[in-house]
């Protein structure tokens, strides 16, 4: 699972991090540009779904919004349900799946 940001950089950007970063610790965070699934399901979160996903033989990718709560909106002057973030998530098949067998199974 990665962390989305949409408003801190000029674009949106994902932080590359074993684990969710502190709020202190955001600045020495690397970041990435998003993939081609990510911009895709992000224009999907923009217009109003909450998550987006692409499912293969041996992983499925999701993209899940982050909108602004009554919490959220205490520290930040954003409208609530305003989305703020996201997260992406890729789930693996382990092991991978025969692509033969797959092809077979699903007729």
């Amino acid at each position: 699972m990665e962390l989305v940001s949409l408003h801190k950089h000029g674009a949106p950007r994902v932080y590359v991090s074993e684990t969710v970063p502190r709020m202190e610790d955001f600045s020495k965070v690397k970041t990435r540009e998003l993939t081609a699934f990510e911009t895709g399901a992000l224009a999907k979160l923009k217009g109003g779904d909450d998550f987006g996903v692409e499912a293969g033989s041996d992983q499925i990718q999701m993209l899940g919004s982050l909108r602004i709560s009554n919490y959220c909106a205490q520290c930040h002057d954003v409208p609530r349900g305003t989305l703020f973030g996201a997260f992406s998530y890729e789930l693996r098949r382990d092991p991978p799946q025969n692509v033969d067998e797959f092809k077979s199974a699903a007729r």
